[in-house]
């Protein structure tokens, strides 16, 4: 499976859905694939919670739900957890997002690199 590597930081908004007293949150998305994105946040993520995930990217909103597979404090002190898409449409969606923005961006015009 190929990951996109974003070229810096985009702005996303979670909600912790299987945890109704935690507020709505803000993180980074730092990586994106068909099947989950890389999140950075200043809290943690429970391994297994279920979080609905919302960012943009060049003027497309997604919202999507998914759960807490990977989550780990970094030395900085930040916190970096990979979120699993839980629907197979979504997932779908973001692979058709994926491959249409690579496409245009051919030849590394875009700054956005894939990593296996």
């Amino acid at each position: 499976m190929r990951k996109v590597v974003l070229p810096k930081a985009v702005p996303a908004r979670f909600l912790v859905v299987s945890d109704p007293s935690r507020s709505e949150d803000w993180g980074r998305l730092t990586g994106l694939s068909s099947q989950g994105a890389v999140v950075t946040s200043l809290g943690p993520l429970k391994l297994g919670s279920r979080v609905l995930l919302s960012w943009e990217i060049h003027g497309q909103k997604f919202e999507l739900e998914g759960r807490v597979l990977t989550a780990k404090q970094e030395v900085s002190g930040y916190f970096t957890s990979f979120i699993f898409f839980i629907r197979a449409p979504e997932r779908k969606k973001i692979s058709s997002f994926l491959i249409d923005f690579l496409s245009l961006k051919s030849g590394g015009a875009s700054g956005i690199r894939t990593r296996e």
